[in-house]
């Protein structure tokens, strides 16, 4: 299979190369970054390699910290494949020795990486797995590690799990029912249900000082990373929220400037500011207020009580993480089962999901009414600490290699 795998893979690389000068800008930057040297400090200390696509990063960034405090002279070499994951190492630089592009996931590149890398081990981050990586780095007996792995099941899914699988030391799942299903897929794998250890980065965010402060006399409620077809739903809904004494926080997942005039537009009848045209102390006295920039959605969930996030309208909810550490009570549409904690929380009634704006706003009422904000925050709290877990096996693992 990794022979078919070599010969798609050399195949689809070379028509992107081709076609590279046609395609947009996003694409020719992922192609640049296959093509980046690597250079790195070489030293006697012993490396591990922590590999994320991109937001997967936000999966290892609190295993990373705790393995730090156990370990402070082991150095950690963080590989992405997306350039997009650049503006989400701010916060690891003092953790992590070197950030590296992850080059062609080619025979000669991968080899030539490894070398130049020589980590110990290899922890992958959530999705991000790499056939000739996984090869390359088994053959040199360096022990492969999958984190907070929520896998997606079916005929085709199961032979790519078991074909990209099958040479790790240790897979930790994020679901119990996908835990049981990936061991009996692969049952002489260490396989360990453990939840998600995103909970710990994002309570740690939490507990830090907050990059902006909303000052304002009504409740709160949160549209996070919205899309066109969830924005159809909500606007309907505009008018019942507002006369429940709540203000609105709008926060698209595009922040390009045509998406935020078009959404400006929608709500042309309301009185809306925006981020932008302030300072991070926000005075919040209009009825809706848009998120125009990156990096502040989560901060925001601490001052609201009712959040609905997005994507669920469209293909794939966001993660409803952040919002349920903050002790909000979640809505989401018709397509949320692509998370796993909108899929448990709904259970509890700490999420809930809509299939149009009639229901959205029957589910506002009954949520509004309410109070369960202490109790999602007690909740949350008790789910935490897979990542201090997480770093002792590592460990463990790592001790092995000596």
């Amino acid at each position: 299979m990794l022979t078919v795998y070599r010969i798609v893979y050399f195949i689809l690389k070379y028509i992107i190369c081709i076609l590279k000068p046609f395609l947009s800008n996003d694409l020719k930057k992922w192609i640049n970054l296959r093509n980046k040297k690597i250079k790195t400090t070489r030293s006697n200390y012993k490396k591990i390699m922590f590999h994320a696509a991109s937001g997967e990063i936000e999966y290892i960034k609190s295993v990373i910290r705790e393995f730090k405090k156990q370990h402070p002279d082991v150095e950690i070499i963080v590989t992405y494949s997306s350039p997009s994951a650049e503006k989400l190492f701010t916060n690891l630089q003092t953790e992590v020795t070197a950030f590296v592009p992850l080059s062609w996931d080619t025979p000669t590149r991968i080899q030539n990486l490894l070398t130049e890398l020589q980590p110990e081990l290899i922890v992958f981050s959530r999705t991000d797995f790499w056939p000739e990586l996984i090869y390359h780095a088994y053959k040199k007996n360096i022990p492969l590690i999958g984190v907070s792995m929520y896998p997606r099941f079916g005929f085709f899914q199961n032979v790519w799990l078991k074909f990209i699988l099958k040479k790790f030391s240790m897979l930790t799942v994020v679901s119990e029912s996908a835990c049981q299903q990936l061991c009996s897929l692969l049952p002489n794998k260490n396989v360990i249900y453990l939840p998600d250890t995103r909970f710990d980065q994002v309570i740690h965010r939490l507990n830090s000082q907050s990059k902006i402060e909303l000052i304002t006399d009504k409740k709160v409620v949160v549209f996070g990373s919205t899309w066109p077809e969830d924005e159809q739903i909500l606007v309907e809904c505009v008018d019942q929220i507002l006369k429940n004494n709540f203000r609105i926080v709008w926060c698209p997942h595009d922040v390009s400037k045509s998406r935020i005039e078009e959404l400006t537009e929608q709500l042309k009848k309301y009185s809306v500011s925006k981020f932008s045209d302030g300072t991070t102390t926000i005075n919040f006295k209009t009825d809706i207020l848009i998120l125009d920039q990156i990096g502040f959605l989560a901060d925001l969930y601490r001052f609201s009580q009712i959040s609905f996030v997005g994507g669920s309208f469209k293909a794939k909810v966001h993660s409803v993480m952040e919002p349920l550490c903050a002790g909000n009570t979640v809505i989401v549409g018709p397509y949320y089962k692509n998370n796993p904690e909108a899929v448990h929380f709904l259970k509890k009634k700490y999420v809930y999901t809509v299939s149009n704006s009639t229901e959205f706003l029957l589910v506002f009422e009954n949520i509004q009414k309410g109070n369960q904000a202490s109790e999602i925050k007690n909740t949350m709290m008790r789910i935490s600490g897979s990542s201090e877990k997480m770093a002792i096996l590592i460990s463990e693992y790592l001790n092995k290699t000596t």
